[in-house]
């Protein structure tokens, strides 16, 4: 393990090529960090800094079968979930009324807005605003199940097909959250060169959170991770450990 903050002398270099010769496997530690942590630490980083991490996003096998998977699953999964649809949106209208949906702008990849949609879980009186808890009294009855299975997310699978998500990704963050907090964090527009995702690698090695500066750097560590290493089976991963993550939360 080499450091990533100065060249190696000469003599240095001698022994690292010395090494190569044995079969040795050379990295610099900021690396070794990312490979036992599953994050890259940006909390003391600066722009230049990080480029030296390299973001090489040209990976066109990579990209193809990741918006391929996209657009397959969420067709599979609009088919497969037409009826629990059909029962979540007629549960909401008989407690609440319309809307069924609730929409929300927030930043997409590279930095454009979108309008993503969920179900809508809180009185339309209240709908507007953020609740800081379960047990808010604006959700609804059929919204705080909605919240605790995660169901209310479903309907971005619109957003999926229209390409503006993936299924995997960092999460979207509201415009207000972003532009609020990029002074104190430079390096968080970084989280938009890619798609954001319904699910991804933060949310399973964080889980849920405030928006506290200290968490939104830790969040971004582990999305700015998943940006340098995400392929097919890093996604399957993370939608199985989703998968599991909500079932045993719940169950």
């Amino acid at each position: 393990v080499i450091s990533s903050e100065k060249n190696p002398s000469q003599s240095e270099a001698k022994i690292i090529f010395a090494a190569l010769n044995q079969g040795l496997r050379i990295i610099e530690d900021h690396q070794l960090y990312a490979i036992i942590f599953k994050r890259i630490p940006l909390e003391h980083m600066t722009e230049a800094q990080t480029l030296k991490i390299g973001f090489d996003l040209y990976r066109p096998f990579s990209n193809i079968t990741k918006r391929l998977f996209d657009i397959l699953l969420a067709l599979a999964a609009l088919i497969l979930l037409l009826i629990p649809f059909l029962l979540i949106s007629t549960l909401i209208v008989l407690e609440s009324g319309f809307p069924i949906f609730f929409r929300q702008l927030r930043y997409g990849r590279f930095g454009q807005t979108i309008k993503i949609y969920k179900f809508r879980s809180m009185t339309q009186k209240h709908n507007g605003e953020l609740a800081n808890s379960l047990n808010d009294p604006r959700i609804t009855r059929i919204g705080k199940l909605l919240r605790i299975t995660h169901l209310d997310e479903l309907p971005q699978i619109w957003n999926i097909l229209k390409g503006e998500m993936s299924f995997v990704g960092p999460r979207p963050e509201a415009k207000d959250i972003i532009e609020t907090k990029d002074k104190e964090i430079p390096l968080i527009h970084l989280r938009h060169i890619v798609r954001p995702g319904l699910t991804g690698h933060a949310q399973i090695m964080q889980g849920k959170t405030l928006d506290g500066i200290d968490e939104l750097k830790f969040k971004l560590s582990l999305d700015v991770f998943y940006i340098k290493n995400f392929n097919l089976f890093f996604d399957l991963w993370i939608l199985c450990r989703t998968a599991f993550k909500i079932l045993s939360s719940n169950w």
